[in-house]
């Protein structure tokens, strides 16, 4: 069948430089962007066409030579104007006086797997002559600047990816992570990137935005040891001015005025680091963040080693039919009638409901120490479930979250970690609505999955730790990630202590280092998918940034709000650092899976005709 497909198209070679794009290997990328109905559409036509031609040679003939022409004149001119197929089709689509008498019509749109394309990688034009009789002379031709697919991508090697806009104001991008003296450079990857030594915040103590100073702020560091890798699908810019940002009125997201951002490349900064253009179709592949819920529910969350079967849908019964109501009775004294404490029976069941008598446990010990799984029925924001024993209002946890490996802590709801001292958080977490991480330190080891959005904002001069050996926090999330107040500090530019973290979201990710401190090794990355219709960030005032944006400054802004500047390379208020992929099975927990799909481009676009049909 295959090699029927492959003879309705003639494959024209051209020049290409960096010699790794084949013509046979277009050809099955062209194959694969048609649906199997249009292919055997034009077989169907291409057949019944060997008839006609032999009825109207002459008519067709000449048809077929003016088809041709005006596919010479289609590829020259697109050729000498620099590829710009918008201009083409608005000159010449419909136009048959100009194009020797043919009717040209882009098809892109009509074709399945060209429809979806948001780039000019591959187009699709209907060349026509229309005969006496009314039936057509057709020629498709197919142009595409799509190469060979690089089987060897690994997703991992970025230390921070986004589908969507990857926003760095200021911070460091170091290849330094201190794992055995390696100068691995840290790779970055989004679909544009934007850089700016100005960064916009909220000052401390109020609502009031404000943007960096000019004079004191400095470039985004892109230069460590080695140079990072920034790629790209669409563009790298960079804005020098004063003029990047708008502030805005209160809770109104900041606005990027992406009109004063100008090519990377060349430009002011003297740290350039490394930069490419490379087309990643999709970064995270196939993966879908609800199936990866399930898959965790089903195999890893219920009690010891035991699984059940769930639904995206059906989650909240799911886990309701495989839980048992934990039971709690007071002891009173006999004689003085005074509380004694509590008897409690813990139930065999997959999960432990703790709804009913949340106050009665401690979560420092409980979880542990009875080796079982517990799930709680609160409020919730994001999605809505409804079980008969739900209550309305949040889970909030101020003691240590201390689970073993084989059990799991299930919270439909919001969830807070707030106590003001420093929380040990080990085990795995699962939260539909909210979460909302406040107060003291967080010493973390495990993985935590939120359906809603994350908020970070802890006391002043608080963290995150990850003090365990090999010890890492993954969050995995379905909602933007805000890092607000993180090691907060308005007298010192100091750096933080260093903490490992992976940090997931299908949505997109902000972070504010110009109050805070963060100073981190691990991956951040952004699916961008812009479907919560929550938005951390305007773009020139009508469409949200969907990405990952950080904000950071050289120096700190003092309680007077006053900028004070920075006294050392330890004085960038953020920074990342590269950590070797072949670490994170031991330092991440329940790490997702990205089947990336990566593509080279050739120098110039290629041409590829079918062939001659009638219709």
């Amino acid at each position: 069948m295959i090699m029927q497909i492959l003879k309705l198209f003639k494959p024209k070679k051209v020049n290409n430089e960096r010699g790794s794009i084949l013509a046979i290997a277009l050809i099955i990328i062209t194959v694969l962007t048609f649906s199997v109905s249009t292919i055997t559409a034009m077989s169907i036509n291409l057949a019944s066409s060997t008839t006609a031609e032999m009825q109207n040679l002459n008519e067709e003939s000449e048809a077929k030579a003016k088809i041709r022409l005006a596919i010479i004149q289609f590829e020259e001119w697109t050729a000498a104007n620099g590829f710009n197929f918008d201009s083409y089709t608005a000159l010449y689509e419909n136009n048959p006086t100009a194009t020797y008498g043919v009717t040209v019509t882009e098809v892109t749109d009509t074709i399945e797997g060209l429809n979806n394309q948001t780039t000019v990688y591959a187009r699709a034009y209907r060349f026509a002559v229309t005969l006496t009789d009314g039936r057509d002379v057709v020629m498709y031709d197919y142009v595409s600047s799509v190469g060979v697919e690089t089987t060897a991508f690994a997703p991992f090697e970025y230390s921070i990816g986004t589908s969507g806009d990857l926003i760095f104001n200021s911070g460091v991008y170091s290849s330094d992570a201190g794992w055995g003296g390696t100068t691995t450079p840290l790779k970055a990857f989004g679909n544009n990137i934007l850089l700016s030594r100005l960064a916009p915040f909220i000052e401390n103590g109020s609502t009031d935005q404000n943007l960096t100073s000019f004079s004191i702020s400095r470039d985004p560091v892109l230069t460590t040891e080695t140079a990072a890798e920034l790629h790209y699908n669409s563009s790298i810019q960079y804005c020098g001015g004063s003029n990047c940002y708008t502030t805005n009125a209160t809770n109104d997201p900041f606005i990027i005025e992406k009109d004063n951002f100008a090519d990377f490349t060349g430009s002011i900064p003297s740290d350039q680091g490394t930069t490419g253009s490379v087309v990643i179709q999709d970064f995270f592949g196939d993966f879908d963040y609800n199936d990866y819920i399930i898959d965790f529910i089903e195999n890893d969350a219920p009690t010891l080693s035991r699984t059940i079967n769930a639904t995206w849908d059906t989650l909240d019964n799911d886990i309701y039919d495989n839980s048992s109501e934990l039971e709690v009775e007071a002891r009173y004294h006999p004689r003085w009638g005074y509380l004694m404490g509590y008897r409690y029976t813990w139930p065999t069941d997959d999960f432990v409901d703790i709804t009913a008598n949340v106050d009665a446990v401690d979560f420092s010990s409980d979880l542990f120490q009875q080796r079982k799984s517990f799930v709680y029925f609160g409020n919730d924001t994001n999605p809505s479930y409804d079980v008969p024993t739900a209550v309305a209002a949040p889970l909030v946890i101020n003691d240590d979250l201390l689970i073993r490996t084989s059990e799991s802590l299930i919270v439909f709801g919001d969830l807070y970690l707030n106590s003001s001292n420093t929380q040990d958080i080990h085990g795995e977490v699962v939260v539909t609505g909210n979460l909302y991480i406040t107060g003291g330190n967080k010493d973390w080891e495990g993985s935590i999955m939120v359906f809603g959005e994350t908020f970070i904002e802890l006391d002043d001069y608080r963290q995150f730790y990850t003090h365990g050996f090999n010890s890492g926090i993954t969050f995995m999330c379905k909602d933007n990630i805000h890092f607000i107040s993180h090691d907060e500090s308005h007298s010192s530019s100091a750096q933080s202590d260093r903490f490992y973290m992976f940090i997931y979201t299908d949505e997109s990710i902000i972070i504010d280092a110009v109050n805070s401190r963060i100073n981190m090794s691990g991956v951040i990355y952004a699916r961008a998918l812009g479907v919560s219709g929550n938005n951390i960030f305007m773009e020139d005032g009508t469409d949200p940034i969907r990405g990952i944006v950080v904000n950071s400054f050289y120096g700190y802004v003092n309680n007077s709000g006053n900028f004070v500047d920075g006294n050392g390379d330890d004085s960038y208020r953020f920074e990342i650092n590269v950590m070797s992929s072949s670490w994170y099975a031991d330092r991440f927990e329940n790490l997702p899976t990205f089947n990336s799909v990566v593509v080279s481009t050739s120098e110039d676009p290629e041409f590829l005709t079918t062939e001659f049909m009638i219709e």
